[in-house]
């Protein structure tokens, strides 16, 4: 029997896919739970972050497809967090990368 170390394994074996994948899902993770500790409903969230109701509502539930890693970026900043990435070489096909989210 196979193990995986992630759930996105058993939709893709590619690694950077596998990467992307994780990187959104831990955004959206994060900008669910400021929506959700600031007591907002999806309409005030979406009134805040400048999108749709819709939007946020794909984003409570989930739809990781529905979003690209620069659309996470933009609603973080807007809820006042900065970025810090740090890059290293690629070693056995998989890059290297680090991100600190700091509030700004």
């Amino acid at each position: 029997m196979k193990s995986y170390s992630s759930p996105f394994e058993l939709l893709t074996d590619d690694a950077n896919e596998i990467s992307n994948l994780k990187l959104k899902a831990n955004m959206m993770i994060a900008i669910r739970s400021i929506i959700e500790s600031k007591g907002w409903n999806q309409s005030d969230a979406a009134r805040e972050l400048g999108v749709s109701q819709p939007r946020i509502s794909n984003l409570t539930n989930g739809k990781i497809d529905k979003f690209s890693v620069d659309m996470l970026m933009d609603l973080l900043v807007k809820l006042g967090f900065r970025f810090e990435f740090n890059y290293t070489p690629v070693q056995d096909n998989i890059p290297q990368l680090s991100m600190k989210v700091a509030v700004a």
